[in-house]
């Protein structure tokens, strides 16, 4: 997504990503793409709530919805 900003903090068995929707209008769908592992989990921060993940080739996505000039935070777990 053009409009969709994202920081990775990364540590030894998880990583948190900060996303931010610099657009005027909501972004919806495929926003981040991160590296794939066996296991791994992702949760949003902010709700707690985990998000699924579709993947190949060694990535996976995460979908989900932004508002405008929205932030996200999502915890990717690896088990």
């Amino acid at each position: 997504m053009p409009t969709v900003y994202a920081n990775r903090f990364a540590g030894e068995r998880r990583a948190v990503y900060t996303l931010y929707n610099a657009g005027y209008r909501t972004a919806r769908g495929e926003l981040l793409r991160v590296p794939r592992t066996e296991g791994m989990r992702c949760t949003d921060a902010f709700t707690g709530k985990e998000i699924p993940l579709v993947g190949e080739d060694g990535t996976a996505t995460v979908t989900m919805a932004l508002g405008p000039h929205e932030v996200g935070c999502i915890v990717v777990e690896k088990r």
